[in-house]
């Protein structure tokens, strides 16, 4: 079975001498980077090559440890620069045996195009095999992305990564909320009174729910939408005479939620704006860190 590498690339408007200490200085790098919690040198950072151990915890007492080696490359005259990379890991809760990979600086008149590139061997067995065709490996492609996104944020906006993390799970929660909550509403209504309940509405109901699943659709303007929706909805729960305590408290919070989750947007990294295959176009409003859209 051929396996894809993983291919990351984003553009940052910063020096490219700052790109460079960011992504080569281990204390710096274990910060914005979702696949390592520490990174420890085993030589001076100026020896070639660079060895280390890494390790990420995954929670409830448990971590996965390896070791790599890496070189740099400098290339002044071309304004580029470049780091190989070798790793593996013998431990028994990590998919990976051993792997290779790169990341590239490449200046440009207004930024820097920073890419990377990656493919690994997983242990032996069919059932490794498909557990990394199906989780790991789109899940590695998503935290590589998450982490390019967030060091662009952080280089570009000065927000610490970590608080891009919580941000960024937080929209995810709610957007996952709203979509329950409307698709709940499409069959068992919350509320009798202030939402008509007819097929075309509930309809209506189920199309506002799918679309907080969708990934690729913008979110901004869909918090407007369910935001004025939402107050329509209120005002007409209070003017109606069938109206129970209950429902205008419940609108109200979820109206309260959604400009929240709109003002949360500027704070988010946008993973599916960052460029996954080579070749082609960025995803959108990857030429600037404004968050989520």
């Amino acid at each position: 079975m051929k396996r894809k590498p993983v291919y990351v690339e984003t553009t940052i408007h910063a020096p490219i001498e700052k790109v460079w200490e960011y992504t080569q200085n281990p204390k710096l790098h274990e910060q914005w980077d979702l696949r390592f919690s520490t990174i420890s040198l085993n030589e001076p950072q100026n020896e070639q090559p660079q060895s280390f151990l890494y390790e990420k915890h995954l929670g409830f007492g448990l971590s996965v440890t390896g070791t790599g080696a890496y070189r740099t490359r400098m290339m002044d005259e071309r304004n580029e620069r470049a780091s190989s990379l070798h790793f593996k890991s013998s431990h028994p809760l990590s998919f990976i045996k051993e792997g290779s990979g790169y990341w590239k600086y490449m200046k440009t008149s207004d930024h820097i195009v920073f890419q990377t590139q990656f493919d690994y061997k997983t242990k032996e067995g069919k059932g490794w095999t498909w557990a990394d065709r199906i989780l790991f490996r789109p899940m590695i492609g998503f935290m590589t992305a998450f982490s390019f996104g967030a060091l662009k944020t952080w280089l570009e906006k000065g927000t610490h990564p970590r608080l891009l993390l919580e941000r960024t799970l937080a929209h995810y929660g709610i957007c996952l909320l709203f979509a329950i909550v409307w698709l709940c509403q499409a069959v068992i209504p919350f509320s009798h009174s202030a939402f008509d309940h007819s097929t075309s509405f509930r309809l209506f109901y189920a199309l506002l729910g799918v679309s907080w699943l969708i990934p690729k659709l913008t979110k901004k303007y869909l918090f407007i939408f369910q935001s004025m929706f939402l107050l329509i909805m209120l005002c007409i729960g209070v003017l109606s005479p069938q109206t129970t305590l209950h429902e205008p408290l419940v609108i109200s919070a979820f109206f309260i939620l959604s400009i929240a989750g709109m003002i949360n947007l500027k704070d988010c990294v946008d993973v599916f704006s960052i460029k996954r295959k080579r070749g082609g176009r960025h995803g959108r409003s990857s030429s600037s860190s404004k968050g989520l859209r």
